[in-house]
């Protein structure tokens, strides 16, 4: 048997009975607070959202970042694969919503195995939340999610399994065009973190004024240092990030070239997943 009390449809509590016997039972609904239109739902089956791990929307690692793009892998996650038409992004797709730290969350997609969500800017502070999937009024058993202020990690295109990064030109980086020596990249990923001008959950970023990181980046290519002319959020778009680099104008040798961006605060740095970025010999 599961409870759910839901004031603004928060999953406050959830009370679980192993094998409840046929009989009557109490509930008493407390809090600091007056309460109105509480609802007490009562199940006496397991939810049919059955969910796995939150991860990430970009390298699928499982640290989130404040306003990042993430994922939730499960089964009976959606009776239905639906996707946003629309800025700002719904809450609700599909009869599903994805709550955390009691926060519904803005949503990019919805399928029966696979959720892609933006994770709250605020939470409470701390390391540890949990997730929940409300689906046609039915909240899932949590999974846990784990956050800090930055996580960056660098998109892969899954067709080719490249890093989505790009020339100055808009054009895309690959074998047949490498970057090269001197030049400025784009390289495109989420969990950025707390920047400037922090846009409300669900709405794209602007591009005036841009929201900046609050906090230094950093990248290498190859273990060589880069400038960084530019880190924040893409505008247009949500939960987007963009760094802007200038490479060294020697690169070191190799056809393939280790890349990676780092977030530094005054007490940690976090970096991303190392990827492989093609450049000239």
């Amino acid at each position: 048997m599961r409870t759910n009390p839901r004031p603004r449809t928060v999953p406050y509590e959830t009370i679980a009975v192993e094998n409840p016997e046929p009989g009557d039972y109490y509930f008493t609904v407390y809090g600091y607070n007056a309460f109105e239109n509480v609802e007490l739902r009562v199940s006496f089956s397991e939810p049919s959202a059955q969910l796995g791990a939150a991860t990430d929307g970009a390298a699928f690692e499982g640290i989130h970042a404040p306003g990042g793009i993430a994922s939730l892998f499960g089964v009976g996650l959606s009776n239905a694969t639906e996707a946003a038409t629309s800025l700002p992004l719904p809450k609700q797709l599909g009869g599903v919503r994805v709550i955390v730290d009691g926060i519904e969350c803005a949503l990019f997609f919805v399928s029966p195995n696979q959720i892609n969500f933006q994770f709250p800017s605020r939470v409470s502070a701390g390391a540890f939340t949990d997730v929940y999937v409300l689906k046609d009024g039915e909240l899932s058993d949590p999974v846990t999610a784990r956050y800090r202020v930055a996580a960056p990690q660098i998109f892969v295109d899954p067709n080719t399994m490249l890093p989505v990064v790009t020339h100055a030109d808009g054009a895309l980086v690959t074998p047949d065009n490498p970057v090269r020596g001197g030049e400025a990249i784009v390289v495109y990923f989420t969990g950025i973190g707390f920047v400037s001008s922090m846009p409300a959950d669900g709405d794209p970023a602007t591009g005036n004024p841009l929201s900046q990181t609050l906090f230094r980046a950093a990248a290498t290519l190859g273990g060589a240092e880069t400038t960084v002319l530019f880190a924040g959020l893409t505008p247009g778009f949500v939960g987007l990030a963009q760094a802007n680099l200038l490479l060294p104008a020697e690169l070191p040798e190799g056809g393939a070239l280790d890349l990676a961006l780092r977030i530094e605060t005054s007490v940690s740095a976090y970096a991303s997943k190392i990827v492989s970025l093609p450049a000239a010999q």
